[in-house]
């Protein structure tokens, strides 16, 4: 086995993790959307749920991007 397949075996992985990533801060901003809508009105919890939202969103958009970043570096091979 090459260097270069372990590499494309390991890059693969390290996608599949990103991209489980992306679907868990997807997770996440449906809950802090339930959480805004539960809220009520109450300042607090709102100001939570939007943390929540923007957090994942956050994490949402830095796993998508390193996932590209893997790929593109893993054509390179």
């Amino acid at each position: 086995m090459s260097i270069n397949a372990v590499w494309l075996i390991v890059a693969a992985l390290i996608n599949i993790l990103l991209r489980i990533a992306a679907v868990v801060a997807i997770g996440f901003v449906i809950y802090g959307g339930v959480q805004y809508i539960t809220s009520r009105g109450n300042p607090e919890k709102a100001a939570q749920a939007r943390t929540t939202i923007i957090s994942a969103l956050i994490g949402l958009v830095l796993s998508t991007a390193a996932a590209a970043l893997v790929t593109y570096i893993a054509h390179q091979f």
